[in-house]
Order: structure tokens, then C-alpha cells, then sequence
């Protein structure tokens, strides 16, 4: 199993305990829940050693596509607010512990947070 999917697999599994209902788990690279009343795309990153790694694209526009094509999709989805949130595990040194921080409707500003 990849760092991506053991990182996605921890974050849906944190989604889904704090009462999240997941409607996509993997939509252009978010998990997307209902929270709230609303639709939360959900980027996960990963921080091992200090170091932290991406695993998908964080850009305002990366965001906006998704959303355009989950709309178009899903068309009972309407009166909704979307948002983007950050899911970062923060794995520690033994490898089988990760601390989750989640920060809802985190910023989109494109020189916040590097992309690789």
C-alpha cells in the first residue's frame, strides 16, 4: 500500500468519526463530504520528519474545477456553500500513529502552501 493510500485512507477514516458523510473519495484528488449543510473539498497532505509532502494540487483553480465538475454532476446539489479544506497527518516517528490537524475552509491563496 502507497503513502498516498494509507494518507487518504487515515483522513476518510477521521472524516467519517467526526460525522462527516462522504459522498466522493476520490474526486479530481479531494474527498468530498457533507458537513454541515455543505460540500467540503478535502485536500490531505502528509508531514513525516518535519517534512511535508503533497500528494495533490492545492491552486485556487485546481479547487474551482472540481467543484465545476462535481455540480455538473451531481445536479441535487443546489443552495449549498462549498468550501476547501486541509486534512495534514502529522506522522509520527514509528510510523503507525499519525496527529490529524483539519482546518476548514482553509485559504486558496496560491502563495500559501507549495504544490508539488
Amino acid at each position: 500500500m502507497t503513502e498516498n493510500t494509507r494518507a487518504n485512507l487515515a483522513a476518510k477514516r477521521y472524516l467519517q468519526l467526526s460525522g462527516r458523510q462522504i459522498i466522493e473519495d476520490d474526486w479530481h484528488g479531494f474527498i468530498v463530504v457533507q458537513d454541515n449543510g455543505g460540500i467540503a473539498f478535502c485536500d490531505v497532505f502528509v508531514t513525516y520528519d518535519g517534512m511535508s509532502i503533497k500528494f495533490k494540487g492545492c491552486k485556487r483553480e485546481v479547487y474551482e474545477e472540481a467543484a465545476y465538475d462535481f455540480l455538473q454532476i451531481h445536479d441535487d446539489v443546489v443552495d449549498v456553500p462549498l468550501r476547501y479544506d486541509m486534512i495534514e497527518l502529522f506522522v509520527c516517528s514509528d510510523g503507525g500513529r499519525a496527529l490529524v490537524m483539519h482546518i476548514v475552509d482553509a485559504s486558496l491563496e496560491d502563495d500559501e502552501h507549495e504544490c508539488v
